[in-house]
């Protein structure tokens, strides 16, 4: 069995208040690398190098490539009774005044 799994961007939120009291640049605004609605493919043939061909935010790979590693080796995301599907998961990069939501999908293939 071949797995791949597909990122998508679920949610982009900013907090002004934050922003306000810690940015230099107040007003930046919401995440500009991404967009609600985009997806990525990541399989064990682009993993390695799947951030830089895809323009996927360091920062953010960072945070689930250990996830999405687990997942192409066949692991479930979560145990049974957290998630209503194991093969899901719900992740956030760390950036805590302009939060990304992606959501992870293992995908089997014959």
């Amino acid at each position: 069995m071949k797995y791949k799994v597909k990122i998508t961007v679920m949610k982009r939120d900013y907090h002004q208040d934050l922003a306000d009291r810690f940015l230099t640049d107040p007003d930046t605004g919401k995440c500009s690398i991404f967009h609600e609605g985009q997806e990525f493919i990541v399989t064990k043939e682009n993993y390695n190098n799947f951030p830089y061909e895809n323009h996927f935010c360091g920062a953010a790979w960072d945070v689930i490539k250990i996830k999405v590693y687990s997942a192409l080796q066949g692991g479930n995301f979560y145990w049974e009774g957290w998630m209503k599907n194991t093969k899901e998961q719900i992740l956030c990069c760390d950036d805590g005044i302009r939060p990304v939501i992606f959501l992870l999908e293992r995908i089997e293939e014959e």
